[in-house]
């Protein structure tokens, strides 16, 4: 049940315990109380005054959750196909809000696409033992470049930049 239909069927319900429904800290405390963990959380730090910020604040979050969500899916779906993430999900959403990243923009009109490193590209000399790994410095610490973005960061904590 998506936090609108609740917030309709709680109204409703408000008819049959008017002592809740006279006073709107009340209707506020009860109709958060009803929410499930997630959103009960995050709705408190919101820190509603009134009913209605308590469902505004609900109906925001329900639907920021569910749009990233759909970003992750997308994204996901996008890797596995092989796809840049840049592309396709995002490019989308990209033309509906006539908001598009500058590097995107010029890939595009370039005609290029920015292409991501995967995993280990070049022989290994012989006589390097690291994998995925930058070269060492005098101190002896390795720079774990990631397989994926090419980054400074390992393959496992790679955010898809």
């Amino acid at each position: 049940m998506t936090v609108r239909e609740y917030a309709r069927k709680f109204s409703a319900l408000l008819a049959y315990v008017p002592h809740v429904a006279g006073r709107e800290r009340a209707k506020s405390t009860r109709i958060v109380e009803g929410l499930n963990e997630e959103l009960y959380q995050s709705v408190l730090t919101s820190k509603p005054k009134t009913y209605a910020e308590a469902v505004d604040s609900a109906i925001n979050i329900e639907e920021g959750k569910r749009s990233r969500r759909t970003r992750r899916a997308q994204v996901a779906q996008a890797v596995q196909s092989g796809r840049p993430v840049g592309q396709g999900a995002q490019s989308s959403q990209g033309s509906q809000s006539g908001y598009q990243p500058q590097q995107q923009q010029v890939a595009q009109q370039s005609g290029l696409q920015r292409l991501r490193p995967r995993g280990q590209q070049f022989k290994k000399k012989s006589g390097s033992g690291s994998s995925g790994s930058g070269s060492s410095s005098s101190s002896g610490s390795r720079t774990e470049f990631c397989g994926f973005c090419g980054g400074k960061n390992p393959s496992t904590q790679c955010v898809g930049v």
